[in-house]
């Protein structure tokens, strides 16, 4: 995917401890994907039926697993408020509904208490595309102390295939005898 020349020169800052105010809030928008189930299911080992769409093809209704939810939270403070150099205390989650693919989400975290530096409690929440809230909590955080202000990342790409295009190709080789090969190194 090709980036403007804008989008390469863009600078993501975090916002320290000491400017962080009480009400200050950061929202991210997310659609949840089967892609991000599958990418999830790697990540986290949780390879509930459940929460993984068909490998068969069939129709199914996967169900978020609630973590990736709580990751989109994550996100935000880590990203966006208080944003790079963020590191968590603990984080409380309450599941109110359930996410599935396909679904809008809305993630707030606003800032609600300032402790002894470097530490800031943030309220998080994330509301369906209807308003209603899929999860609420609290986030204990330990702000950044310094400014850091460094180019947005761009992570590589990743494809997600369903099928392994390769197995009929090596059973049809696997037929023919044996080549003699050189490897220069």
């Amino acid at each position: 995917m090709q980036r403007s020349s804008a989008e390469r020169g863009r600078k993501v800052r975090n916002k320290t401890w000491s400017e962080l105010a009480v009400g200050d809030s950061a929202t991210l928008e997310r659609t949840c994907s089967a892609q991000d189930l599958i990418l999830f299911a790697h990540v986290s080992g949780n390879v509930n039926p459940l929460m993984l769409p068909a490998d068969d093809g069939a129709k199914t209704d996967p169900i978020a697993p609630s973590m990736w939810v709580g990751s989109l939270i994550s996100a935000v403070l880590g990203n966006l408020l208080p944003g790079p150099g963020t590191l968590y205390r603990s984080q409380s989650l309450s599941f109110a509904r359930r996410v599935h693919v396909g679904d809008r989400l809305t993630v707030t975290v606003a800032c609600r208490e300032k402790r002894a530096a470097p530490v800031a409690v943030f309220s998080t929440l994330v509301r369906g595309a209807g308003g209603e809230t899929v999860c609420e909590g609290e986030a204990v955080v330990e702000a950044p102390l310094a400014t850091i202000e460094t180019p947005a990342r761009e992570l590589p790409a990743l494809i997600v295939d369903h099928a392994d295009h390769f197995a009929r190709l090596i059973d049809l080789a696997a037929e023919l005898p044996p080549l003699k090969t050189a490897i220069v190194c």
